[in-house]
């Protein structure tokens, strides 16, 4: 069997299962929970969930199930916290965090930068995409190879919300962004360190703000 044909299959059973993980975690008190707590933050931002936004809160929150079932809540809020700050829960193309852009425009954009993943590898450009920014070529490779997706050939797999949520978890859990682990930081019952936990996608870029928004997301889903 070549490779090609291991991709596709790996991948497609792991789609389906987690398209009916995120049906099932709907009717389960941690979605409404993480759906109130969202909901919280995004009220304190004038800002109204949108049913794809939801569905996609489902899809990350069964992402972690999936990956991470020890989780006692607090990764998950973190999680959560970091997708809405990098993407307000929507996968994006690198330069945006809200409207949409076309392959060609995100090319544009990191070519603009002068960032080096900028190049044209493979008739690709491995710029950042997803509910965090997945970026260069020897990630995707690994990524692919970790969840069972051709993401090097099909970069834009990683704009799939199902794909991206798994992305987005098993790299902040597995140090695959930028080498530091989540578990590093926060998921012991006695110390979280919420500051500190954003070296594992951006080292301390708006480290305050996202440790502000996962403790907004847990007071919120307390008090429903």
């Amino acid at each position: 069997m070549n490779q090609k044909a291991i991709y596709t299959i790996a991948g497609i059973a792991a789609g389906s299962l987690l398209l009916m993980s995120a049906t099932s975690v709907k009717n389960s008190a941690l979605y409404k929970k993480s759906l109130a707590g969202m909901e919280s933050l995004a009220r304190s931002q004038g800002i109204t969930l949108t049913k794809e936004q939801k569905d996609n809160l489902a899809l990350i929150i069964a992402a972690n199930n999936k990956h991470n079932p020890k989780d006692n809540g607090s990764q998950l809020a973190y999680i959560i916290a970091t997708a809405w700050h990098e993407s307000k829960l929507m996968p994006v193309r690198e330069g945006t965090r809200s409207s949409p852009l076309t392959d060609a425009q995100a090319r544009a954009y990191v070519n603009r930068q002068g960032y080096d993943y900028a190049r044209v590898l493979n008739g690709h450009v491995y710029y950042g995409r997803g509910f965090v920014q997945l970026t260069w070529l020897e990630n995707y490779i690994k990524m692919g190879l970790r969840l069972g997706y051709d993401l090097e050939n099909n970069p834009d797999l990683a704009m799939n919300p199902k794909i991206a949520a798994e992305i987005l978890v098993v790299g902040m859990l597995e140090g695959i962004f930028t080498g530091k682990k989540l578990g590093n930081y926060v998921g012991n019952y006695d110390y979280n360190d919420f500051y500190q936990a954003r070296r594992v996608v951006n080292h301390l870029d708006r480290a305050s703000l996202i440790q502000d928004y996962t403790i907004e997301i847990i007071n919120g889903s307390m008090a429903a």
